[in-house]
């Protein structure tokens, strides 16, 4: 609204000099002062509300970088010196908003990352801090990768947990679950320098080398055979996740915005394409990928179908079949994909 306000000044002021506004609407100098530095400290967060609110590129591994860029406005603003009646103003109200978001978002040197995946809540039940899959979603996405807007204590923890994690989504209670043997013996189009993955993969991704539980009769099967074989399973498992880890902190890291012929064109860089194209360089790491990177950071993607839906169902229309209308939705939301697909597809051919 202030930066509507401030784009109207120069028609008012006409509108002014007319006589056309009463003189009790009128605004004065100190007044048009104040609007310009409320909008200065409410920038930030319009700025992280359209950027969280995409829908049609990750977000979650954002929300740390926005959490942090309006700590530093707020700090900013709280900071400056000097100035009229409209800044002090204006600074009164930053303390206020920054006391609250420390409250909300933890104090300035408080670690961002809970361990543990302990939620604590806070005034109004609010969770205080960054929930930990928005740290395992940095950690996760090229772009954010290098964690900088996470401590250098915080980082050590994110990858411990993302470890962690990793061992967790892999391991089932009757032994450990070979974590990229779909991804790497199914698949037949592997990708550039998969052939040094897959021959390294090979040997984790074989039931006979991997694990052979259950592959023995139970005469020659004896408990102490059982155990040695999930610990050697675990150990390579292990092994495998530190290995991934390690080169994937080596590799480039993806740009935000899309770059055509050293030109940014101004769409966000997709890093589920990146890990599509590494899936068999980082065959468990693309899986944590996969399951964190789609998680959207706000409910607007899920407010946005709804009010879609509604469009669609009214009181004219409340006899459709469920199966039906959801189908319309999913075509209202992904028909311009499909059409720039078709189109690609056509030109390939």
């Amino acid at each position: 609204m202030c930066e509507r306000l401030i784009h109207l000044q120069p028609a008012l002021a006409a509108m002014a000099l007319d006589n056309l506004l009463p003189a009790s609407n009128l605004l004065n100098e100190t007044d048009w002062m104040t609007i310009r530095e409320v909008h200065k400290l409410l920038k930030p967060f319009k700025d992280a509300q359209e950027l969280l609110e995409g829908d049609k590129y990750v977000t979650l591994s954002l929300l740390p970088i926005a959490i942090k860029a309006i700590r530093a406005a707020l700090i900013r603003i709280v900071g400056a010196e000097g100035g009229g009646a409209a800044q002090n103003r204006v600074r009164n109200l930053a303390k206020r908003l920054l006391f609250d978001f420390r409250e909300r978002w933890k104090p300035d040197n408080a670690s961002q990352y809970l361990v543990g995946d302990v939620i604590t809540r806070g005034r109004g039940i609010r969770q205080v801090g960054l929930h930990p899959m928005a740290a395992f979603a940095s950690a996760l996405d090229p772009r954010t990768k290098l964690l900088k807007a996470y401590s250098k204590e915080d980082h050590i923890k994110i990858r411990d947990g993302l470890h962690n994690k990793a061992m967790d989504h892999f391991m089932l209670p009757g032994g450990v679950v070979e974590c990229a043997h779909q991804e790497v013996v199914k698949n037949t189009i592997p990708d550039k320098g998969a052939s040094e993955s897959l021959s390294r993969h090979a040997k984790i991704a074989s039931k006979e080398d991997f694990f052979n539980m259950g592959q023995e009769s139970e005469e020659d099967e004896t408990n102490e055979g059982t155990m040695g074989e999930e610990a050697d399973a675990f150990a390579n498992l292990e092994m495998q996740i530190e290995s991934e880890s390690t080169k994937y902190k080596s590799t480039g890291k993806l740009a935000f915005y899309e770059v055509d012929k050293d030109v940014t064109t101004g769409v966000h860089a997709d890093p589920l394409l990146w890990w599509k194209e590494k899936r068999f360089q980082f065959p468990i790491l693309a899986c944590l990928a996969r399951k964190y990177l789609c998680i959207p950071a706000t409910e607007a993607p899920s407010e946005r179908i709804f009010s879609t839906a509604s469009l669609l169902l009214s009181k004219f229309r409340n006899r459709m079949d469920p199966e039906l209308a959801g189908r319309m939705v999913f075509i209202k939301k992904n028909y311009d994909w499909y059409e720039e697909f078709l189109t690609k597809k056509a030109s390939e051919e």
